[in-house]
């Protein structure tokens, strides 16, 4: 797991926590690391139940509220959208717990982690 505080970066590995070295870019490598093992023929499979041959769409209900809801869409140009709706618990966010803390949607949190690697070996790459 890779936390970003401002201009430090902190990677977490198997409980060991160590300050990244100038010029790293730790999410950049995990994620490469981690893209490389996805079969993505098996994912658009997987997805070819959730709408028709030229868009899908997926959603969850969040874990706090049960009125927040997640939606990820995929268009015909393969092109991913992102929706939230807030429940009531946290205007304008949605939550999804660890298991610990009463969660029920593991794999869409761990999924939401690597969105989050992913995002940040982006801004490594490219900052905006």
């Amino acid at each position: 797991m890779i936390i970003d505080f401002k201009d430090r970066t902190i990677k977490i590995l198997k409980g060991e926590v160590t300050m990244a070295k100038e010029n790293e870019q730790p999410a950049v490598d995990a994620w490469e690391k981690f893209r490389k093992t996805i079969d993505w023929s098996r994912v658009w499979q997987a997805l070819k139940g959730c709408g028709s041959d030229h868009f899908h769409q997926v959603s969850r209900i969040e874990d706090d509220s049960r009125t927040g809801i997640l939606v990820v869409s995929i268009t015909c140009d393969a092109d991913v959208h992102i929706q939230t709706f807030p429940g009531n618990d946290y205007p304008g966010s949605i939550r999804f717990r660890t298991p610990a803390g009463g969660g029920r949607s593991a794999r869409v949190r761990d999924a939401l982690l690597l969105l989050a690697v992913a995002m940040a070996a982006d801004n490594e790459e490219s900052h905006q």
